[in-house]
Parts: C-alpha cells; structure tokens; sequence
C-alpha cells in the first residue's frame, strides 16, 4: 500500500485501524465513505510515520463470538462476494462454539491464516506499542463524542446472528490465553 488517503476518516486528521469484528464496517460506511480493508497501524505509519490512528476494539471473546456467530449466517457479507471463505462457513455450521475454540487452539481450521482472528493487538501495535487512539466498542457513542464533540450516528450493517453460544470454563480460558496481548495491551 502506498497510499493511505483512503483510509482518512472524513474532516479529521485521523487514519482508520478497521479491527475484523470491531463495527469497522459500520463504521467506515459512514466515517470515511468507503471500505478500508484490514490495514494495520504499522502500515500506515510505514507511509505516513506521523499519522494519527484511531480505532474500535472489542472485548476478545465478544469478538470472537461475534465471528463464530456471524460465519454461521447464511446472507452475510461472505456469502455474497468472499467465496473463499466459504470453508470456514461450512465448518463453523456444523460446530460448536466450545469445538471451534478447541480447533482454534490447536490449528485445525480450515483457514489456517484468517485475518479475522489475529489478536487486535496485531492490528495496533508499531514498534512494540499502542499509541493509536481507541474507541471501545462497548462504549463507543461515548467514546466517539468524547473524541469528536459530536454524537455517533453509526448504522447496524455487517450483523451476527442473535444466537449466542454457551462458553465453557476452558474455552473462556483457551481464549484468555490466545488473546493474552489483548486483555494486556487493551485493558479487559
């Protein structure tokens, strides 16, 4: 990438960091007038090394939850234009939410390198810290007005199913564990 314009969020000086699962969508639908991608702040700053980022993270497990629940949709946004990730949609159709954390752990998804389930800490992290600006997505209205002295106006786009798995002890733990830079570096 060498141009990172697309990327500005509308009459800011702040870049997006769009975090797989973290309301990016939404979010880049309305802020910034178009899809971003999956860039990290690394990237950006490979281009720009005084840029400002700004991104929404998520607790771990609401996130991975949200990933596992919206894979086993059947009209999401995958289904209509990412037929590569059709494996994974097949397989987490069949699965249960503990089975997924299991295989997750031990590698045995049929997707070996999903960019939707690297830590947020991958997508935020240059030379070894986080200095971008963050927006938690369980406080993000408030987070957004205190950032930019306006209310959020932000669509429901991109939705999982409202099914929610039962999480077991172990895979409460598993996932502690996967996402440990997460509940350090962001604070859950």
């Amino acid at each position: 990438m060498k141009d990172i314009t697309r990327l500005r969020i509308k009459d800011t000086a702040f870049y997006f960091v769009h975090i797989p699962k973290c309301a990016g969508t939404a979010f880049c639908d309305r802020y910034i007038g178009n899809q971003t991608g999956h860039v990290t702040a690394r990237q950006i700053r490979s281009i720009d090394p005084a840029a400002l980022t700004l991104a929404i993270v998520r607790h771990p497990i609401d996130r991975l939850v949200s990933f596992y629940r919206y894979m086993r949709k059947n009209d999401g946004y995958w289904d209509r234009y990412a037929s590569a990730h059709r494996p994974m949609q097949d397989y987490m159709r069949t699965r249960a939410f503990d089975e997924f954390v299991l295989d997750l752990e031990q590698g045995f998804l049929p997707v070996k390198h999903d960019i939707h389930l690297l830590p947020q800490s991958y997508f935020l992290t240059v030379d070894g810290k986080i200095d971008s600006t963050l927006m938690r997505h369980e406080s993000l209205a408030n987070d957004f007005e205190k950032i930019f002295d306006c209310p959020l106006d932000l669509p429901y786009v991109n939705r999982s199913l409202s099914d929610m798995p039962k999480i077991s002890k172990a895979s409460q733990a598993t996932i502690e564990k996967l996402y440990e830079l997460d509940f350090k570096n962001l604070g859950y």
